[in-house]
């Protein structure tokens, strides 16, 4: 995993979007424990379950996002030559999809995969093309492209773009799109209404207040993973120990706790004319990847100095909490892993090994 993405886009007119900016007091965090490393772990082995000829069939890159339906598994990797994999367990078979490319149908930068909110499909959002790509979980067919609003910035006219979503995105209800890491806004998530094509933005960054850097910097340094499960959000940060949780109601995202046991430090830096975020030796890795259901966050966690991980995002604990945001279990695993995903109705979860790239399976 890159400690930076560097993120050129893609500009695309569409119709001006109302906005309205919303700023909420953060709640006191979490303080049930100290530090992670301090939370009791259970030590687990991770073994493989392919048939020997689908395993010899997989081949992942440096970092993977899973996901998993009742016989099907998605992985969104940097691989080769595609980043997508479907793993039909039923049928026995793996089917690649989702070609590197700017043509109909292809990918630039995929960063996240998740259920999609309508039956037998799944979506990858694009940071580069700020895109939704709907694939048929079936037949694994690309089947519909959503562009993301964007217009010309007019506050800051030596940008070309004034970008409302950033890095990551979910569902929230039936008509609302939540994305993280806006760039210009001085708040974190903007709030797309689909049916009146509004934004709302909400919450500052608070993490550290004597952080004075402008939002891009601080966008770039706390980069992170979220999932969205009907009206609950969860976002983990990768860069430092922190994990939040939000829940959306009466057209508000609410956070409901937050568990943070550091900080990012970074030095921000505008030379060369390009957007960079330099972070320190010093800092230390936070979660990884994260899954979930209807009671539980499964994340991974990694807890080393970046000075010794080279920004790799691999990790061998795993910490398991509750929708209210209670830390409910911690496992160590015999290897470090780089992704995970729960299975459905089962005390099963299905990981990547760092090592060799092979899916495995931890029994909880």
């Amino acid at each position: 995993m890159k400690l930076l993405y560097t993120i050129s886009i893609l500009i695309v007119m569409l119709q001006a979007c109302a906005v309205t900016n919303e700023t909420v007091k953060e709640i006191q965090e979490n303080k049930a424990f100290e530090s992670f490393e301090q939370l009791p772990l259970e030590q687990k082995t991770v073994t493989p379950f392919l048939p020997k000829e689908l395993s010899e069939k997989l081949i992942l890159g440096s970092w993977a996002k899973l996901i998993t339906y009742d016989s099907t598994i998605v992985i969104l990797s940097n691989k080769f030559d595609s980043f997508i994999s479907l793993i039909d367990l039923k049928k026995g078979n793996i089917i690649d999809t989702g070609m590197e490319g700017r043509g109909p149908g292809e990918l630039a930068t995929p960063m996240s995969v998740i259920k999609s909110p309508v039956d037998g499909y799944f979506d990858v959002f694009d940071t580069n093309l700020k895109a939704i790509f709907r694939y048929n979980l079936d037949s694994s067919l690309h089947y519909t492209s959503t562009y993301l609003p964007q217009k010309i910035n007019l506050v800051r006219p030596d940008e070309k773009f004034f970008d409302y979503f950033g890095l990551e995105y979910g569902f929230l209800g039936e008509n609302k799109i939540v994305g993280y890491g806006n760039f210009y806004n001085q708040n974190r998530w903007s709030i797309y209404n689909t049916d009146n094509k509004t934004f709302k933005y909400t919450h500052e960054y608070t993490f550290d207040p004597e952080d004075k850097a402008e939002t891009m910097f601080k966008t770039l340094a706390y980069q992170g993973s979220m999932v969205t499960q009907n009206n609950k959000l969860v976002w983990m940060c990768s860069y430092s120990p922190i994990i939040e949780f939000y829940e959306f109601s009466s057209d508000s995202l609410r956070l409901k706790n937050r568990v943070q046991k550091g900080t990012v430090k970074y030095i921000a830096d505008n030379s060369g004319g390009g957007i960079g975020s330099a972070l320190k030796p010093e800092n230390q890795m936070g979660f990884i990847t994260l899954d979930v259901d209807n009671k539980h966050i499964y994340t991974l966690y990694s807890g080393e100095l970046i000075k010794n991980t080279k920004g790799d995002g691999k990790g061998d604990k795993i910490y398991v909490f509750d929708w209210e945001g209670n830390f409910i279990k911690g496992y160590k695993t015999d290897q470090e892993l780089i992704g995970l995903t729960k299975v459905p109705e089962q005390d099963l979860l299905y990981v990547v090994s760092a090592s060799t790239g092979e899916l495995l399976k931890m029994e909880l």
